[in-house]
C-alpha cells in the first residue's frame, strides 16, 4: 500500500495564486486614481454646497433692502441690472446680477427686484456657485424679505 504524505503546494498552484494576486492588484492600480478623483469632486461640491447656504444665510440675515443697496458678503462685487434678459439701469431693471468671488469660488447672485405677485413682499434669490472655469458646481435658492 502506498502512502501519500506530501505536504506543501505544487507548482501549478502557486502560480494561480500569483496570477489572482497580480489581477487584484492591477486593479486597485488601475482604479486608486480614478477614486482619488471622485473624492476630490465631492469634496468640492460639498464645499460649494456649503459655501452657497452659507451666503444664502448671510443675504438673509441682512435683509432684501441691504442686498439691493450693494452691500453683499461677496470680494470684487460686479452689479448688473437685467429686465427680460436686456441690460438695462437700475429703476428700470426686475433683476439685478452680482458677480464676485467668495471662499476661492466664483459667485453668481441673482436677485429679483420686482416680485411676481404686486401683494407679496418676498423677493427670490438664486445663488451659483462656479469653479475656476466658471462652470457652475451647484446653484442655492431661496427668497429675501
Amino acid at each position: 500500500m502506498k502512502i501519500n504524505d506530501q505536504k506543501g503546494l505544487t507548482l501549478v498552484e502557486i502560480l494561480a495564486s500569483i496570477v489572482l494576486l497580480t489581477v487584484i492588484i492591477g486593479f486597485f492600480i488601475v482604479n486608486f486614481p480614478n477614486i482619488s478623483n471622485i473624492n476630490n469632486k465631492i469634496g468640492e461640491n460639498l464645499n460649494a454646497a456649503n459655501t452657497g447656504k452659507e451666503l444664502l444665510v448671510m443675504m438673509k440675515e441682512s435683509g432684501y433692502q441691504s442686498t439691493i443697496a450693494g452691500t453683499l458678503p461677496v470680494s470684487n462685487p460686479k452689479i448688473t441690472y437685467w429686465k427680460q434678459n436686456i441690460e438695462v439701469n437700475k429703476s428700470e431693471a426686475d433683476s439685478m446680477i452680482v458677480k464676485g468671488t467668495y471662499n476661492n469660488f466664483n459667485v453668481n447672485i441673482i436677485v429679483t427686484i420686482n416680485p411676481e405677485i404686486n401683494t407679496q413682499t418676498l423677493h427670490r434669490i438664486q445663488i451659483q456657485i462656479l469653479n475656476s472655469n466658471n462652470s457652475t458646481i451647484t446653484t442655492i435658492y431661496g427668497y429675501l424679505e
